[in-house]
């Protein structure tokens, strides 16, 4: 989509009409479905997402009722942290669904302020990691100043792994193809 003045997703209520994956694939039969675990206020997605004629997008608010629960309190300000978006989206996804499908998971666990759930087990990894590398105390130091972002893409690579095992049990696994992106660069 085109950048706009200040970005697409700024233009909120005036986004002119366009197509997506979301809407070509939607109209051709698929179901189609966004997860996330934050606010999908935020930055206008809620207004980007009307717009898709989506079958289904849930967010915190969403997860919240269903649930009634909400472990992306304190810190955490963005939601329900990666692994326990997948958990709950593994209980709302239908298995075995005749239609070809879009499932788009939106995760926000690398963005700032790279808070993890058990912060200290990340950390000994992350030191860990460090003694294991072949490199210099200053190339370590170095990345030690990253040490939040590092951990952050420790928990998250955790977690992928643990949607992959689980979605490895669906009928439809052998069907799927998965794409892993990021929606920017990393800012730090």
């Amino acid at each position: 989509l085109p950048y706009a003045e200040r970005g697409f997703m700024e233009m909120g209520a005036n986004m002119p009409r366009h197509r997506t994956l979301i809407d070509v694939l939607g109209t051709r039969g698929y179901e189609t479905a966004y997860y996330s675990g934050f606010d999908l206020s935020f930055d206008n997605v809620d207004q980007f997402l009307a717009r898709q004629d989506l079958d289904r997008a849930v967010g915190r608010g969403a997860l919240r009722r269903r649930f009634r629960d909400d472990p992306g309190v304190g810190e955490r300000y963005w939601g329900y942290p990666d692994k326990e978006l997948f958990e709950r989206v593994e209980r709302l996804m239908e298995p075995g669904s005749r239609s070809p499908q879009l499932s788009i998971f939106h995760t926000l666990q690398t963005h700032d302020p790279f808070v993890v759930p058990d912060e200290d087990t990340y950390d000994r990894r992350f030191e860990r990691r460090l003694r294991a590398m072949n490199v210099s105390e200053e190339r370590k130091a170095r990345y030690r100043t990253y040490r939040d972002e590092l951990t952050a893409f420790l928990y998250t690579d955790d977690a992928i792994r643990q949607f992959f095992r689980w979605y490895r049990t669906r009928p439809d696994f052998e069907n799927t193809i998965f794409v892993i992106t990021g929606d920017h660069r990393l800012i730090p």
